[in-house]
């Protein structure tokens, strides 16, 4: 993607991207979420929201998130809040990836947002298990994400300790090599 951005063609490729993994979003079973990250460049992209981008059909839009980097939110808030009601008004959902600051200005941002869900960052998450303070943190996030309405996702998470302790502290979701390794899909 780097090469893609310096030749001014990070929307065709990630657009190509997007377009593939909702073909395979097609195939998967109902009931089973599908996140696909989008860059920057291509959510900001006019062309994201024309009738072209859509152009090879749909997977279920009802299981299909569409997740933003943090840091990208931030940069342009109005914008991409405007976007973000545009692909939800067709049906997808919203995921917010790499969650990793606490500050006041983050959270009104998501607050006002609303994602479906918000994964967090390794920071969070790594040995998790063996940080009471790091335990204290993750409970006052846990208790202010709850109020939001969105649903949280521990990202990396790699040992049965870690898992464990989220559990705990009231994570129902992660994804990690302890429950898989990325795969090329069927």
């Amino acid at each position: 993607f780097r090469v893609a951005r310096i030749m001014d063609k990070a929307w065709e490729i990630d657009h190509i991207c997007i377009e593939k993994a909702l073909i395979v979003g097609r195939k998967i079973k109902e009931n089973i979420k599908f996140f696909i990250n989008v860059a920057c460049e291509t959510w900001l992209n006019p062309k994201s929201r024309s009738p072209e981008f859509f152009s090879g059909g749909l997977a279920a839009p009802k299981n299909v998130y569409f997740e933003l980097k943090l840091k990208d939110l931030i940069l342009d808030f109005e914008q991409y809040k405007t976007i973000s009601d545009f692909f939800r008004s067709k049906g997808f959902g919203l995921s917010v990836d790499d969650f990793y600051d606490t500050g006041f200005r983050t959270l009104s941002y998501l607050e006002d947002l609303k994602p479906d869900y918000i994964k967090l960052d390794n920071i969070f998450v790594r040995r998790i298990n063996e940080d009471p303070h790091l335990q204290k943190a993750m409970k006052m996030i846990v208790g202010v994400f709850s109020n939001f309405g969105s649903v949280l996702i521990a990202e990396q998470v790699e040992t049965e300790q870690e898992k464990d302790c989220l559990i705990k502290l009231g994570i129902k979701y992660a994804q990690g090599y302890l429950f898989a390794r990325p795969e090329l899909a069927p």
